[in-house]
């Protein structure tokens, strides 16, 4: 079983996580504005049967809250973890 990492940027590395045999990509290199935008396209050509984590870390709730749905799992940033109350982080992440 391989694991792909592919940048946000893309870098032509999407073809390489449509190959049998790659079951984890792993998306990173974007931070800032648009971020959430180029991950959540570059998942969008990741086949369904593969595991995709993003690991530009999610900065705040609402960039978390996008790329719900199009990643498996994605990085928080320290920035929702400020407040030193892992749980309740976790709890506000996890709500609808």
């Amino acid at each position: 079983m391989a694991t792909s990492t592919a940048s946000a940027d893309g870098g032509g590395r999407a073809a390489v996580a449509r190959r049998p045999g790659h079951r984890f990509i792993i998306l990173t290199g974007l931070s800032g504005s648009g971020k959430s935008q180029a991950i959540r396209a570059l998942a969008s050509q990741v086949p369904r049967n593969r595991t995709v984590i993003a690991l530009s870390e999610a900065v705040s709730l609402a960039e978390y809250r996008r790329l719900r749905g199009a990643c498996d799992a994605v990085a928080v940033g320290a920035g929702l973890l400020s407040g030193g109350d892992v749980a309740a982080a976790l709890r506000q992440i996890n709500e609808e």
